[in-house]
């Protein structure tokens, strides 16, 4: 049953039918207004309503608390075509269980920070977060300038180590590409676009198969380990030689000097 409650929603597609509220978290039932006029299909009408289900959605927190939006859907059938259809919403993605708006401010908080920390602050699983940094920052960030300067690196997308291959620019840190797998084929791919312009410097870690990817597209560029993998090489050596030593001087039995 539709009420007279009028919150500040800024969702203007949407009427809201009730309102639940728990601790920290708001629920809110809404449906869209008014109906399709046009089949998505093949563009004809009249239409008939087919059945309805309720689609959940994360949307910005309100009033400093948690809100959820439970979307009253309706599927229509076309009477020209006989397809059924879900009605379009224009603030929520198709196939995602977050509205635009929230996608996007996810995104802008990682910016400068974590993505753990931000997943902490807006209570959403690390995992739902890292896939929405990335669809964001696929479209958003993919045809930046590139300042020189880029780094090479994987990231885990799902288990059973899956990755992909990341390329960020390294003096702002907005990502230019990225691709399947961390192989050599798919590295070559990545750093084929920046041809035209190429960097001078290329960042990463010992993957050999980055390394020799970026000897046969950038030639020229200056290739520099990340200093947290020369570290821990540095430290790795010096371990092996302190267990060498630890018969010849007392003092490395029971630790490092």
């Amino acid at each position: 049953m539709k009420t007279n409650i009028c919150l500040p929603l800024g969702l203007p597609e949407f009427m809201i039918l009730k309102q639940k509220i728990q601790k920290d978290t708001i629920y809110l039932d809404v449906e869209p207004k008014g109906a399709p006029e046009y089949c998505i299909h093949c563009g004809f009408s009249p239409l008939k309503k087919h059945d309805q289900r309720i689609r959940k959605v994360r949307d910005l927190d309100l009033l400093d608390k948690t809100l959820y939006l439970f979307i009253h859907i309706k599927r229509w059938r076309c009477y020209n075509c006989n397809e059924v259809f879900s009605e379009p919403l224009t603030s929520v993605p198709t196939g995602k269980h977050e509205t635009y708006r929230f996608r996007k401010k996810a995104f802008d908080m990682c910016s400068g920070t974590t993505i753990s920390y931000v997943s902490r602050k807006l209570k959403v699983s690390y995992k739902t977060l890292e896939r929405i940094y990335y669809d964001i920052a696929k479209k958003e960030l993919n045809d930046s300038a590139c300042s020189g300067v880029i780094g090479i690196d994987e990231v885990a997308v799902r288990k059973g180590h899956r990755y992909e291959t990341v390329v960020t620019d390294i003096h702002t840190g907005m990502i230019h590409q990225m691709g399947p797998n961390r192989d050599y084929e798919a590295t070559v791919n990545l750093l084929n676009s920046f041809k035209e312009k190429p960097p001078s410097v290329v960042v990463m870690d010992m993957w050999k198969p980055f390394f020799k990817a970026c000897q046969n597209s950038l030639p020229k560029a200056s290739i520099v380990i990340d200093k947290y993998h020369v570290v821990q090489k540095v430290n790795l050596a010096l371990d092996a030689v302190r267990k060498s030593k630890n018969k010849q001087i007392e003092r490395l039995k029971k630790g490092r000097l």
